[in-house]
């Protein structure tokens, strides 16, 4: 049973129902049937950011979504786990894996629910109730009826102003990784998506070699242990290094000689929920003992006419992305075929200009890393406020 504890009783906190600071917003709407113009997925937040970086429209999607509006929280209801909170900065649709939740001042004063869900105690919760194995999602009703302990209304102030004023660095060092990131982008469309030089496109298979691996995270008895590449170690990391944490797993002798990974090796995603996260690509920047690439993934091994790291580059080029799309097969899971590397073409100059190109990349690269540690560095603080301040005992 959720208690106040005496020092909280005597500060004036009160446990307080969910439904009771937060309404939600079920308004549907026909993608098809609508005059707004912005759609914004679960794939367009990125996680434990309040921030909407990215946006889809209308056409992009089928079937019923929700309304929202400015300032309306979007929440990912749909693998809570992945921490996806917003604050809708439009006027559109989202996806109806979200809930859109407005504030009920009264018990909580405006501004502070967005950081109050942002907290490890209500992202807990949220994964806990959670309901399903394959995709857990949140019941609204059960939601709803969770409690919760909120400090004093007087308390509550100060610690949004504080909160605030995290919020604000934060959304300047975003600022300055958008701006990074369209700067990469313009980089690859210029040096990269070379529409005027036709006669240097070639197919993939043309540029390397293409092994789709087999191997699972199981750890198999008779078999040697090995470190996972997986699928989450590509998806969020432009490039794999020895700092990383691997899975452990094993194979067999054969699996390792086909399927392990060297300096050099590109590691595409080959297969996911959606076409849109098929073909994100990282590059093996260290030789890596025992590192074996991993189930749903395929290793694009380069051969002399084209580098690893360009490689890795142009793969991750707007054109050439958006190039995996159309091959992807399925319904509930979309993978490739081998054709596809086949029909999807690199624009592959000399040797040096590769490199000039890569150098001037990578030093992006690194400006770009430097923020994003100051951002994750700051993000952290402002959860040690909401520990400290927000949910202190």
């Amino acid at each position: 049973m959720h208690k106040l504890s005496d020092k909280q009783i005597k500060e004036g906190w009160q446990i307080v129902k969910f439904g009771e600071i937060a309404k939600n917003i079920s308004e549907r709407v026909n993608p098809s049937e609508t005059d707004l113009k912005v759609y914004v997925g679960l794939e367009h937040l990125d996680p434990q950011s309040l921030r909407i970086m990215r946006k889809g429209v209308p056409s992009d999607v089928k079937g019923q979504k929700l309304r929202v509006r400015p300032g309306q929280i979007i929440f990912g209801k749909r693998r809570a786990y992945q921490k996806k909170l917003a604050i809708a900065d439009f006027d559109g649709i989202c996806s109806a894996h979200a809930m859109v939740l407005e504030e009920k001042v009264g018990k909580v004063i405006s501004g502070l629910l967005p950081f109050f869900m942002q907290s490890d105690i209500f992202m807990d919760r949220a994964v806990a109730i959670s309901e399903g194995s394959l995709s857990p999602t949140i019941k609204w009703k059960t939601l709803a009826n969770q409690k919760f302990s909120l400090p004093p209304v007087e308390r509550q102030k100060e610690i949004l102003e504080v909160l605030e004023k995290v919020e604000e660095i934060i959304l300047k060092i975003e600022n300055l990784i958008c701006s990074g990131e369209l700067l990469f982008k313009i980089i690859l469309q210029k040096k990269i998506n070379n529409p005027k030089q036709k006669e240097k496109f070639f197919p993939i298979t043309d540029l390397s070699k293409i092994v789709n691996s087999p191997v699972d995270k199981k750890t198999k008895k008779g078999q040697d242990s090995i470190k996972l590449c997986n699928y989450v170690d590509v998806y969020n990391n432009r490039e794999i290094t020895n700092d990383l944490r691997f899975m452990k797993a094993s194979a067999s002798q054969s699996e390792i000689q086909k399927f392990s990974l060297r300096k050099g090796d590109v590691v595409i995603t080959k297969d996911s929920e959606t076409p849109y996260d098929i073909g994100i690509s990282t590059y093996i920047a260290e030789d890596i003992d025992d590192l074996v690439c991993g189930y749903h993934l395929a290793i694009i091994r380069s051969n002399s006419s084209v580098s690893g790291k360009y490689l890795s580059y142009a793969l991750c080029s707007p054109k050439v992305r958006h190039g995996f799309v159309p091959y992807a097969q399925g319904i509930t899971r979309f993978g490739l075929s081998s054709d596809t590397y086949k029909n999807v073409k690199i624009f592959c100059p000399s040797i040096a200009e590769q490199k000039k190109i890569v150098n001037v990349l990578d030093s992006l690269q690194k400006c770009l890393a430097f923020m994003k540690k100051q951002s994750v560095k700051y993000t952290n603080i402002k959860k040690i406020i909401l520990k400290e301040l927000l949910l202190n005992f």
